[in-house]
């Protein structure tokens, strides 16, 4: 399913990456709002699954009340599985907040659905018209019921993108820097929403398939006019300073000798190791799409008896190993790199009981049929629900 305007999409990439220095509003970008809001859905339900906790841990998901951070909601909500139901009706029920408002961040690191999505639709637009990100990408949802953005008048360190999925609409208030440079004190915040509002410079009511770009150091702020869901990504630039320190800092914590980090530094950079550690975090980024790590979820989330779907996202076949944005699995050896490019199509169906003709034995086949769907190759639907 196309769920983004792929014109409009690149043309906006092409013309303002990949600084994206600009306020940019799209109307009707997303084609499919739904379908990109149910895959949210997919990725909280995993989420949210106990099975999932015990072998991978807790998401992060933040629920706000007015102004403040609600940990008690917060704990709620990781450790009741969602259920496939309404979204914000959910929310408000388990946490017991009619003004419910959560932030889900690494969204697309959950549910093999959504990564496909997004990918397909966004990602790979985006990097054939303006380019790799340097530093990757990230994705994150805010559902909430109405009411302004709990943490007021605020800007973010890299580019925001804004895809929103409704069903109400939203208000977004943009300033420029020389409107509203820095706020009283310096302060990073400010919820004292009414006295700036006036002197917004762009004032947008997004619907339903809208998009918005809000530039790095943007002071911006929202407002949910009813109940409503949007998907963000942040766009990580070039910044050799930060990408250098947590090179230096993974060396570092692997390192056996804890107590002299300064030495330790040195040798990683005469050795070349720190050259070497850079390297590994791009082509890692490279390898995932630049997105986030994907969560190679447990056995007992998927069910042999039933069909999955090939998604549309980039793999290789070689010597008997499958490699999927950024995971890989070993294939049987009775099974040849042709038979599983010939069954690995997107969209098409495929049935643990077709690979078992393939393989020596049933249980062969059951495996890779599994494994497939663990690293994300294929999607079934008792993955994140019906």
């Amino acid at each position: 399913m196309t769920t983004i305007k792929n014109d409009a999409w690149s043309r906006f990439a092409q013309e303002h990456g990949p600084d994206f220095a600009t306020v940019e509003y799209i109307s009707s970008l997303v084609t499919a709002p739904e379908a990109i809001a149910g895959t949210i859905g997919h990725s909280l339900m995993n989420a949210t699954d106990p099975r999932v906790h015990e072998a991978i841990g807790l998401p992060r998901i933040r629920v706000f009340g007015p102004s403040q951070l609600d940990y008690e909601a917060s704990e709620a909500v990781v450790h009741s599985k969602y259920d496939g139901s309404n979204l914000v009706e959910w929310l408000q029920a388990v946490t017991g907040r009619k003004d419910v408002c959560a932030a889900f961040n690494g969204v697309e690191t959950w549910s093999s659905k959504i990564r496909s999505t997004i990918y397909r639709s966004i990602v790979e637009p985006m990097v054939t018209a303006c380019g790799v990100p340097p530093r990757g990408l990230d994705f994150y949802s805010f559902i909430a019921v109405s009411g302004f953005t709990p943490f007021g008048i605020h800007s973010d360190p890299e580019p925001s993108f804004i895809f929103h999925l409704g069903p109400s609409t939203k208000t977004v208030w943009v300033w420029e820097n020389d409107t509203l440079p820095k706020l009283p004190d310096n302060r990073e915040i400010s919820l004292h929403t009414d006295k700036y509002l006036k002197s917004a410079d762009h004032e947008f009511t997004l619907s339903p398939g809208d998009f918005l770009c809000i530039p790095a150091g943007r002071f911006h702020l929202f407002r949910n006019n009813g109940p409503a869901v949007f998907l963000g990504m942040s766009y990580y630039r070039e910044d050799n300073h930060d990408e250098l320190l947590e090179a230096i800092s993974t060396l570092v914590r692997r390192s056996e000798n804890q107590q002299d980090l300064a030495n330790t530094a040195l040798v990683a950079a005469s050795n070349g190791e720190i050259h070497r550690e850079l390297d590994r975090r791009q082509s890692q980024r490279l390898s995932r799409g630049h997105l986030g790590p994907y969560r190679i979820l447990p056995v007992e989330l998927f069910n042999v008896d039933l069909p999955a779907e090939c998604l549309d996202v980039p793999f290789a076949v070689n010597n008997n190993q499958i490699s999927v944005m950024g995971q890989s699995i070993s294939v049987p050896e009775s099974i040849s790199d042709e038979d599983i490019s010939r069954f690995f199509q997107p969209g098409k169906v495929l049935r643990a009981v077709d690979l078992q003709k393939l393989t020596d034995s049933p249980s062969e086949g059951n495996a890779l049929f599994i494994a497939l769907l663990r690293v994300g190759a294929t999607f079934q639907t008792t993955e994140a629900g019906s």
